[in-house]
């Protein structure tokens, strides 16, 4: 079912990507789920660009960190008591 096959992609995907990519396969209407999902099977059959900019990695409300990438850039919050930017 994969138009292009044998590659490996390195597209930001998130868990909630599923439902809406699954979904829209099976033939659903994406557009009509209430989710923060984007369908990615355009992405991984044909690979195509990802949709998704964004992907939370952590929230942690014990220690106060967290850590959010967009596009390139990953900020880190409260990593040893400070905060930084990394290019990835």
């Amino acid at each position: 079912m994969l138009a292009s096959k044998g590659r490996v992609s390195m597209d930001l995907m998130h868990l909630s990507d599923w439902l809406p990519t699954l979904y829209g396969r099976a033939g659903g209407d994406v557009s009509s789920l209430d989710t923060d999902g984007y369908d990615m099977w355009p992405t991984m059959s044909e690979g195509k660009a990802s949709p998704r900019q964004e992907l939370v990695h952590n929230i942690d409300p014990k220690s106060w960190t967290a850590a959010i990438r967009y596009q390139q850039w990953k900020l880190l919050v409260n990593e040893s008591k400070n905060m930084f930017f990394a290019y990835l």
